[in-house]
């Protein structure tokens, strides 16, 4: 994606997180059929270019122990 952060959101109050997920689904190059609820953790890892123009973002759901 282009330099943007809007990928860094952590408190999230009514329905903005269903919204977030949306975003993260509709921006994904792959589709893994994941359903993220408002109870889910997620890890975001995000990587720069050497422009810092470009970069890789990676969401991760937590799974059960």
């Amino acid at each position: 994606i282009e330099a943007e952060d809007y990928y860094m959101k952590t408190s999230f109050f009514d329905g903005e997180f269903e919204k977030y997920v949306n975003a993260m689904k509709s921006r994904s190059i792959y589709d893994f059929g994941v359903e993220v609820g408002e109870y889910d953790h997620v890890l975001t890892l995000s990587t720069c270019g050497q422009s810092n123009a470009n970069r890789v973002i990676l969401h991760a759901k937590k799974l059960e122990e």
